[in-house]
């Protein structure tokens, strides 16, 4: 099983650093005077929508409210 998992992230190596690179390059820093109706500033919802899309290309089922993340 082991060996399964190591060849099955061996194969998406690219993938996941490539994801990962893509969000850390998103400002996601809590700014609630950046004028925008948003909770935690304007590019946490970027961040947010970016993760959500993700997430269902994994099989979660997502929903956004309030521009806040369920995942389920």
């Amino acid at each position: 099983m082991n060996n399964i998992l190591n060849i099955y992230i061996e194969n998406i190596k690219d993938k996941i650093i490539n994801t990962t690179c893509e969000i850390i390059n998103i400002p996601s820093v809590f700014n609630p005077n950046d004028g925008s109706n948003t909770p935690f500033g304007k590019n946490t919802v970027v961040a947010l929508e970016y993760l959500i899309n993700l997430g269902k290309s994994f099989g979660f089922r997502t929903k956004k409210i309030d521009n806040k993340c369920r995942l389920y």
